[in-house]
């Protein structure tokens, strides 16, 4: 993933909500949720898409429930903890994920898309689903997912995907 062309796109998402063009609110809140991801290692965005990504998952919810909204004491309280990890390299387990869903959760709440102490359910808030700008998606690192169907479709080396085994190109 190009981190460099990330964080260009970050800023002017940024300049453009700063001048009040909101058409690329919602792209900056994927971008810095990215961000968050991918800070140490891409590994995360490698391992699920974006539509895959969903609040839940970065709350490290293994069944989804309903949560409540944190206040911005809460936000801001975190916030100041991911930033001690960070400068002490004392990284934990999940630290990318929980600073993402915090940089998420914050940035919905700017955008009034959530409230302070709401009740939402955080399955509900995919990744995808923020993501409106070709030139976001294009730097988004590429997932391989292997197709399943019920054909005997094999690979040959050097002759490409053969059809029912009968060396078809």
């Amino acid at each position: 993933m190009n981190k460099i062309k990330l964080k260009e796109l970050i800023k002017r998402y940024q300049k453009e909500v700063k001048y009040g063009d909101m058409s690329h609110f919602n792209d900056l809140i994927a971008s810095m949720v990215i961000s968050d991801l991918t800070e140490v290692t891409d590994s995360y965005m490698t391992l699920y898409s974006v539509d895959e990504i969903t609040l839940s998952k970065l709350l490290g919810q293994i069944n989804p429930e309903l949560v409540s909204v944190p206040s911005r004491y809460e936000i801001n309280d975190e916030k100041s903890r991911f930033n001690a990890l960070s400068k002490s390299r004392a990284l934990i387990y999940g630290y990318e994920q929980k600073k993402a869903a915090n940089t998420w959760i914050d940035m919905m709440i700017d955008a009034g898309i959530i409230k302070e102490n709401e009740t939402i359910n955080p399955v509900d808030y995919v990744l995808d689903d923020f993501i409106k700008d070709y030139n976001l998606r294009e730097i988004l690192p590429i997932k391989y997912t292997r197709k399943k169907d019920n054909t005997n479709n094999q690979i040959v080396k050097g002759k490409g995907l053969n059809k029912n085994k009968k060396g078809i190109n």
